[in-house]
């Protein structure tokens, strides 16, 4: 390379690092970027036009058919639509529909003059690496069952994993009414604020799965991609989603309002949905996440590292949020925060991953059945031996 060469070079290096910022990445990404475009048009060098078109033309492929091999393989798991609901597999303890139930029952044996309990949620009500029994759903069956020998009652767990309350009330309108549901119970949990914005746009704007994304994803690599296109000054954004998935445990309440609307329209569809169709009460109870009530759960997040701090500020947000969501409605609003924090029971959930053990799910079990009692005293529900409707 010359000094006229040298000259253009490094004009093309300047030029391109104001498009982006004085970070070690970008700078890295400005001068391969430079000495490409240098190469392009000054040499004129075909070798590297043809590898520069070649990984384009590579990269294009692997995102199609990469998209196409994702969506089998998810498939065979779950069913491929945005819903994502998990597929009959006896061996798992998913019924006909895709729905974990207490003792196994079908849906034909949720009889009209039985206590017919309904959750709804994602990962964390499903069990995700728990076994089916060990979801505190299913062990709310199992405390019911001796507290009230008498009772007439079944359990359905819709919990699955990456659910949101909007894909909640698809599956409510799918199968909700063969399981005859005398109380619908919407478990939320700190994802779902994003994964409900997300969603929705998916179904405004469908696409399909992205190989990219999803080895993103895989090697933990999410976040630092996010911090990367931060830094471009031109990165397209949507004004719909914020780009953090834990916006409401890192930012205040006040900066959050504007993405709040969608899920408290999912909660309140839901609501009437039960109350209009189904003629069966409705329950919201937030889940809380270790940073909320013990720094010193999962020592190594592997799921989720870099996402939130563990004693950030604003870990508690979401639950000021609920106390003036619950001035707004009708129906009961109940936390599980307490439960956590008074517990003896440590760990709760697993050393390299948030999601609760079996023993956070007791501690949530016991917490549902504080509620229920709450709610029958309150002749909201009917706890009795009847266990009918209201």
């Amino acid at each position: 390379m010359n000094k006229k060469e040298f000259f253009i070079f490094s004009i093309l290096l300047f030029a391109i690092s104001l498009i982006f910022t004085l970070h070690t990445a970008y700078l890295m990404f400005s001068f391969f970027s430079a000495w490409i475009l240098f190469q392009l048009v000054l040499k004129r060098n075909k070798t590297i036009l043809i590898l520069l078109v070649s990984f384009l033309v590579s990269f294009f492929l692997f995102e199609y058919a990469g998209s196409k091999i994702l969506k089998r393989r998810i498939s065979q798991e779950y069913f491929s639509e945005l819903s994502h609901y998990p597929k009959p597999d006896a061996s798992k303890g998913f019924n006909e529909d895709g729905v974990r139930t207490y003792m196994d029952r079908s849906a034909f044996q949720f009889s009209q003059d039985t206590l017919n309990i309904i959750f709804l949620g994602d990962s964390f009500t499903q069990g995700y690496m728990v076994q089916k029994d060990e979801s505190f759903p299913l062990q709310v069956g199992e405390l019911l069952e001796k507290a009230n020998p008498g009772l007439k009652f079944n359990i359905a767990n819709f919990g699955w994993i990456s659910s949101s309350p909007l894909l909640s009330y698809f599956r409510l309108e799918k199968i909700a009414a063969k399981y005859k549901p005398s109380l619908v119970l919407l478990c939320l949990d700190m994802t779902d604020f994003h994964d409900d914005l997300k969603y929705r746009d998916r179904l405004e704007n469908p696409r399909w799965f992205s190989p990219f994304t999803f080895f993103l994803y895989r090697f933990n690599l999410a976040q630092r991609w996010l911090e990367f296109k931060k830094g471009l000054r031109f990165s397209a954004r949507n004004p719909k989603i914020p780009e953090q998935r834990y916006f409401i445990l890192n930012q205040p309440l006040a900066k959050n309002r504007e993405y709040l609307g969608e899920i408290e329209r999912n909660i309140r569809s839901i609501a009437d949905f039960c109350r209009e169709k189904l003629q069966a009460k409705f329950v919201l109870i937030m889940l809380p996440r270790n940073i909320q009530y013990n720094p010193l759960e999962t020592p190594n997040n592997h799921l989720e590292p870099g996402e939130y701090s563990v004693q950030g500020p604003y870990v508690m947000e979401p639950f000021v949020w609920l106390d003036q969501f619950r001035q707004k409605v009708k129906f009961p609003v109940f936390s599980l925060l307490a439960d956590f924090k008074n517990t003896r029971l440590f760990p709760t959930c697993f050393a390299t991953d948030p999601h609760w053990n079996r023993n956070g799910h007791a501690v949530a079990a016991q917490g549902v059945i504080k509620i229920l009692k709450k709610l029958a005293a309150e002749n909201y529900i009917d706890l009795s031996s009847a266990g009918k409707k209201q």
